[in-house]
């Protein structure tokens, strides 16, 4: 088990080596403007970086309750690839996720997302209450013999 210092030099590491990569990979890849396009493009993110939920939502333009509704059923089931903040303050997240450990997550999610806003909505059958059959055999009209 790791002590407190140990644990908060840990993230802090993990921040300044996936900030470093991420700075690198952003200078490599020249412009963060697409010439083409004219276009903002994102700089690809560093499978070691450990993001928050939103932020991982915002570079891979995910919805972000869609996702941190997966990563926390995602983290209660894999001990590995996030790590939680203990010293965190009220406005930062508890939970960082590894970029490498939950990019399936997210590309899953992303599926799912662009499928379903293709598909048409489903049509709902209302069934009839036994409350509304009665009413309506109420109120039909007698018949004469």
């Amino acid at each position: 088990m790791w002590g407190r210092d140990e644990y908060n030099e840990a993230i802090i590491y993990a921040w300044i080596v996936g900030q470093a990569n991420a700075a690198k990979q952003k200078v490599e890849n020249g412009s963060p403007a697409d010439e083409d396009t004219g276009e903002t493009r994102k700089p690809p993110v560093n499978d070691d970086s450990h993001l928050s939920p939103a932020k991982l939502a915002d570079l891979f333009q995910a919805p972000t309750d869609a996702l941190r509704t997966r990563l926390n059923r995602w983290r209660k089931s894999n001990h590995h690839g996030w790590i939680e903040n203990p010293d965190r303050a009220a406005n930062q997240p508890k939970y960082l996720y590894r970029v490498g450990a939950v990019r399936p997550v997210i590309e899953a999610l992303i599926a799912t997302s662009e499928t379903t806003s293709k598909r048409p909505a489903k049509k709902i059958l209302q069934r009839k209450s036994f409350h509304s059959k009665q009413l309506q055999h109420a109120q039909r009209p007698a018949h004469d013999h």
